[in-house]
């Protein structure tokens, strides 16, 4: 089994599940000294999510794991990031797992609504503190002018 911390839109249990069918959720985790931005140029125009180190700042997610044969297929969905380990702290203690990071920044980028929605709403399933989730949700977004995605990405929001 592989451990993962999931940060943007993989928060979105539903969604990752539908690309990860062995994706289980463990805990919810803290990532201390990064901030998390919409800076990862996505082939589709907009800007996706990806952390960067800050002192001040910490980043809220959650522990998944899923089976060694679906790494591949993960990798392939997080295009554009590399893996990374970082060391998350949980209710249990401290973990270490890995994360997947842009290997480019755009900060002129802004993210779907769609997309801001998935962590959002994915994250106050899983528990992330309803604070940290307001300021996602104020984050300045575009609308999606593909109808389709936009319909196939809400269907996950359901």
């Amino acid at each position: 089994m592989k451990t993962y911390f999931a940060y943007g839109s993989n928060l979105n249990e539903r969604r990752f599940k539908a690309r990860i069918s062995s994706a289980q959720f463990k805990s919810r985790a803290t990532l201390a000294r990064y901030r998390l931005v919409f800076e990862k140029p996505s082939k589709d125009g907009s800007g996706k999510a990806t952390i960067v180190h800050d002192d001040k700042s910490v980043v809220e997610g959650a522990i998944f794991t899923y089976a060694d044969a679906d790494h591949g297929a993960l990798k392939k969905f997080e295009g554009g990031y590399s893996e990374s380990p970082v060391t998350v702290t949980t209710d249990a203690g401290e973990v270490s797992v890995q994360t997947f990071v842009a290997d480019r920044h755009d900060p002129a980028l802004k993210p779907f609504d769609w997309y801001v929605q998935h962590i959002v709403v994915g994250g106050r399933k899983l528990g992330l503190p309803e604070k940290y989730l307001e300021v996602l949700a104020a984050v300045p977004s575009a609308k999606d002018s593909d109808a389709e995605r936009v319909a196939t990405e809400q269907a996950f929001l359901k």
